[in-house]
């Protein structure tokens, strides 16, 4: 098994210490299973059966009521300019 050294605060190495004191394990299988279990969650947020953010946008396409010239008179709407077509 590969070997690597490793340069931590001390009280990340307090913690670990008594982890694997409370746990009845060595410093070595603390740090190992954190290390796995990093991986597993990283492993997980890049499935790829995850939508990506224009898959969302896709879905949520036509789900919210707006007007329809919402994105020409944005400045309007959001900041109560006056409208380019000349209404109110």
């Amino acid at each position: 098994m590969p070997q690597i050294t490793l340069e931590i605060p001390e009280i990340y190495n307090y913690r670990l210490e008594q982890t694997a004191k409370t746990q009845e394990k060595t410093l070595q299988e603390i740090v190992v299973d954190a290390i796995r279990k990093f991986i597993d969650a990283e492993e997980k947020n890049t499935d790829t059966d995850s939508p990506d953010a224009l898959d969302v946008l896709d879905r949520l396409t036509g789900t919210v009521e707006a007007p329809e010239n919402w994105a020409i008179l944005h400045d309007h709407y959001l900041y109560g300019t006056p409208r380019h077509d000349g209404k109110v």
